[in-house]
């Protein structure tokens, strides 16, 4: 349904507009004709054109290039690449932490203020903690049981998941995950920006697409300096105070047993997945929405 206020399609209908925060109800007692919605037939303009979805709006191209170009500026701006790092730093050790108790790891993430960047600590696995989490699996497998092929990816996940733990592949995905979150919020906040879904303001587009270009342009670079330079190699052998604790040569050297800048190559590939599969989602919102957990 469509905001009689603003005229923002909800992504998730409720009781308040998503953008504008308008109560419907008190629209509806204030207006007691009924709030228009677009019949069955008719087919909304920016659906036209575009097979199994919609058009980006105006704002979401806006914010797409706005957050472009204050991404481009920040790599030349030394200061404001440095505080938007942290949140960076904060995302990449959410992703460690969040990996960990789904594998039963009781995690904390944290900034290191010894060598800089950030740490998570983990405790042994809890048994407790992985009854929790196949009970979780359980239930969202019930609720999403009426959608048969989001049903079968829930099985598919759930039996990768059984095997990581069977063959001891879950240290891997928890390492993995550091820099993984980072794409996977950089994917959300690109979706965010071009669809505006959990937006309050106009003004956070952007803001979410210059995080999003900004994540993609730092681990772009960080990625091609540690596959074409040995002195960044050494360098990132050395962090932490030495022996390989960084998360590439923990995958390099004790996971795929191969260089660090093969493992650092294939992450620049990673790097330019989830922009284009943001704008592939949100060509085709509506039809996601009800399936996909996108908030």
């Amino acid at each position: 349904m469509r905001c009689p206020q603003c005229d923002h399609d909800q992504v998730f209908p409720g009781a308040e507009c998503e953008r504008c925060g308008v109560i419907f109800a008190r629209l509806r007692h204030a207006n007691p004709e009924p709030i228009p919605t677009a019949r069955p037939e008719e087919k909304p303009e920016e659906d036209q054109d575009v097979p199994g979805g919609q058009r980006i709006d105006a704002s979401g191209r806006r914010a797409a290039a706005i957050g472009f170009g204050l991404a481009a500026l920040t790599q030349f701006l030394p200061l404001l690449q440095m505080l938007i790092q942290y949140m960076v730093v904060l995302v990449h050790e959410l992703g460690h932490a969040a990996a960990g108790w789904l594998f039963g790891f009781p995690s904390v993430p944290a900034f290191d203020f010894v060598y800089g960047g950030g740490v998570t600590s983990h405790t042994g696995r809890s048994s407790v903690v992985m009854v929790g989490m196949l009970g979780l699996a359980a239930a969202m497998l019930w609720r999403v049981r009426p959608h048969r092929s989001l049903f079968r990816i829930g099985l598919a996940l759930l039996a990768a998941y059984l095997l990581l733990l069977a063959f001891g592949g879950d240290g891997a995905v928890i390492v993995a995950m550091g820099h993984g979150a980072e794409l996977l919020f950089a994917g959300l906040f690109f979706y965010r920006a071009l669809t505006g879904s959990g937006c309050h303001l106009e003004a956070e587009r952007p803001l979410y697409a210059w995080l999003a270009w900004h994540i993609v342009f730092f681990d772009l670079r960080f990625a091609w300096r540690l596959a074409t330079s040995g002195a960044e190699r050494a360098n990132y052998a050395a962090a932490k105070g030495g022996g390989h604790w960084m998360d590439f040569s923990r995958l390099a050297n004790e996971t795929f047993s191969m260089p660090l800048e093969t493992v650092a190559g294939f992450f620049a590939l990673f790097c330019l997945v989830p922009l284009p599969v943001a704008w592939w989602l949100a060509l085709r919102k509506r039809l996601v929405a009800s399936t996909l957990p996108i908030p």
